[in-house]
């Protein structure tokens, strides 16, 4: 699906710790005639900057302020720049994948694990500390499996999502660019 990347301003105030610009006053044609937050995350939900949480400054974000990414239609981020040009903004795909990589996603780890099935196999074989240097010769194969990062059976699962071109190919994304969507909108 064709979807732009916007990035959207933050601002923390003493009434609203989180406040973000009120996409809910945008035309409701422009977001399905849903709540905002639902239809953003039909999408591919939130990315949120966890580097400067607002408690932090840097080079990217001053104090009290922190950026999110989403992925929308065009037709949404069109309005969403319009009605609120100081807070969001149009990434280009090599700008959103950046923030993705190494500001929201960069703290997740490369595998994803399942506590519960790791824990049952080291029970099943009296495995006692690391389960990578037990003996797995008389092991089930489905076991084995468990443990393959590459495999999709439950227990360590290689976490796609982990980068920017995982997060877009498990979510079947083209990225338009800002000269792109303001020809066809």
């Amino acid at each position: 699906m064709d979807l732009v990347f916007i990035r959207v301003l933050i601002r923390s105030t003493p009434e609203k710790p989180m406040k973000y610009p009120d996409f809910g006053a945008l035309d409701g044609d422009v977001r399905d005639n849903q709540n905002w937050a639902v239809f953003m995350d039909r999408w591919g939900g939130q990315h949120i900057d966890k580097k400067s949480k607002m408690k932090e400054a840097d080079d990217v974000t001053p104090m009290g302020l922190q950026h999110c990414m989403y992925a929308v239609p065009a037709k949404f981020a069109l309005a969403a720049v319009n009605m609120f040009p100081e807070e969001v903004s149009i990434l280009s795909e090599v700008d959103a994948a950046a923030f993705y990589d190494d500001r929201a996603h960069a703290h997740e780890d490369e595998n994803r694990m399942d506590e519960n099935k790791i824990n049952y196999i080291r029970a099943k074989y009296g495995v006692e500390g690391n389960i990578f240097s037990a003996d797995t010769k008389d092991w089930d194969a489905e076991d084995l499996k468990a443990l393959d990062p590459e495999d999709i059976t439950p227990g360590i699962v290689k976490n796609v999502n982990k980068k920017f071109a995982g997060f877009k190919a498990s979510k079947d994304i083209n990225v338009l660019e800002a000269k792109d969507i303001v020809q066809t909108s």
